[in-house]
């Protein structure tokens, strides 16, 4: 079989760099935090691309931690009292956008104090997040408040409207991929090294740790010389068997980790979309991903990886060992991995996104779509 997967980025230079003749939008986004992770990384590499296209991004972070591992191109404005942001940020916008939940109160009531557009971008149906009903109660209010609300895959689209009637505009998915890209060709790949995200999550374990512990452990009974690695947790502890915990990686370290792996699995219970399978598979490694929701804008089981249910550890060890003992079944899913993600382009997404705007805008005036610089 001819190894398609490419070794270089996927991408050339931005195609939507608008026009400089062309009408900016004026944005401020408030982030919970800038310490790194898949929602922040997400939200801060879409408006790296806005920058570069002209627009006017501000940043603000409910947060002084970090920035981390996350490089936004402007410094990022800490909002230590969201009461006060309207003094705090003195500058007009056109959009202010919430990115989690606990940013939507303070964006609403900013919105309102400036006059501005508010959108939320809502990245995953975060009342899962929490076991307490108290908190699940108040992140779910949230989707109240704002109601130009944009998202990225059907199934959260789905999801919203199933459990409180909230409408949503969606935007295509996307990923920087000029830096999650192969690293090394499929010969050259390990054939003995199985790779997960392990991130504690108590008490819900949205995550699926505990799958991932017992994962790792029938695997390690089955076969012992299998090397396991882990990536988001440092704590080997947490396993009872021989498990590489390599922390929380900055995420220009993690294509090469990818393309170090034979396999890589993950075992969430829950996704708004699954950034961890599609940096995996843009790196053109094999997958075995639970069906936890929104892998379905990208995955296809027996097509370019191998979905198993949540939670069963049996299903999960097996389909492992399966594509271990498979090497042309292997090698097809390293290239249609490739093939699938080459269309979630941030480039794309953030066209999709200022389309959104756009839209928004247009609503709120009462008038037709608000024409913006976007992709040509």
């Amino acid at each position: 079989m001819s190894v398609s997967t490419s070794l270089s980025p996927q991408y050339l230079p931005d195609p939507g760099r608008p026009d400089r003749d062309r009408e900016a939008l004026r944005i401020f986004v408030l982030l919970p935090t800038t310490v790194v992770c898949g929602g922040v990384l997400s939200v801060v590499n879409l408006m790296n691309i806005l920058i570069d296209r002209g627009h006017q991004v501000t940043i603000g972070s409910l947060s002084q931690q970090g920035p981390d591992m996350v490089f936004p191109r402007t410094e990022p404005i800490f909002i230590r009292d969201p009461e006060r942001m309207a003094d705090i940020v003195r500058r007009p916008f056109d959009i202010v956008m919430a990115t989690f939940w606990t940013t939507a109160e303070p964006i609403a009531d900013f919105a309102e104090a400036i006059g501005a557009t508010p959108v939320y971008f809502v990245q995953d149906y975060e009342p899962d997040f929490y076991a307490d009903g108290e908190r699940r109660a108040a992140a779910r209010a949230t989707y109240d408040l704002i109601s130009s609300r944009v998202v990225k895959t059907h199934h959260l689209q789905d999801r919203l409207l199933y459990e409180g009637g909230w409408a949503s505009r969606r935007m295509r998915p996307g990923m920087s991929l000029d830096m999650f890209y192969p690293r090394r060709a499929f010969f050259e790949r390990p054939r003995n090294v199985i790779l997960g995200m392990a991130r504690p999550d108590p008490p819900v374990d949205r995550r699926g740790l505990h799958v991932l512990i017992a994962v790792f452990e029938e695997l390690h009974r089955r076969r012992p010389h299998l090397e396991l690695k882990v990536f988001g947790s440092g704590e080997a502890s947490l396993f009872s068997c021989p498990v590489d915990a390599l922390g929380t990686m900055e995420p220009s370290k993690l294509p090469e980790l990818y393309s170090t792996a034979t396999v890589f699995v993950e075992t969430s219970r829950t996704h708004g979309f699954g950034r961890t399978g599609v940096e995996a598979m843009a790196c053109a490694t094999p997958c075995v991903l639970s069906d936890s929701g929104g892998v379905s804008e990208y995955a296809r089981h027996g097509e370019n990886c191998l979905i198993v249910p949540v939670g069963d550890v049996q299903a999960t060890a097996e389909a492992v060992l399966s594509l271990l003992d498979d090497e042309p079944r292997r090698e097809e899913f390293s290239n249609a991995g490739v093939d699938t993600v080459r269309h979630f382009s941030d480039h794309l997404a953030a066209t999709d996104l200022v389309d959104a705007f756009g839209a928004f805008v247009g609503d709120q005036q009462g008038g037709s779509d608000v024409h913006v610089s976007s992709a040509q």
